[in-house]
């Protein structure tokens, strides 16, 4: 190729070859790393909601023992 020749067919499937497999490997990597952030993102979003609940069902909780002692 970098000799001076022209490109055979072989020289250049090869080379196609070997670039379509780079960018498989590439895009399958970002893939891999966006769902993880996805992933991330949707367990910190349940975690603030399930937090929120449980501090609700805290109060309703103690509101209702204090209305029971009352």
């Amino acid at each position: 190729m970098d000799n001076g020749h022209p490109v055979t067919q072989a020289e250049l499937k090869a080379a196609l070859a070997a670039l379509k497999s780079e960018l498989k490997s590439e895009i399958r990597d970002e893939l891999m790393e966006a769902m993880r952030q996805i992933e991330t993102n949707l367990l910190t979003a349940f975690h603030g909601y399930a937090r929120g609940v449980s501090a609700h069902l805290h109060t309703l909780d103690v509101t209702n023992t204090d209305a029971n002692i009352a």
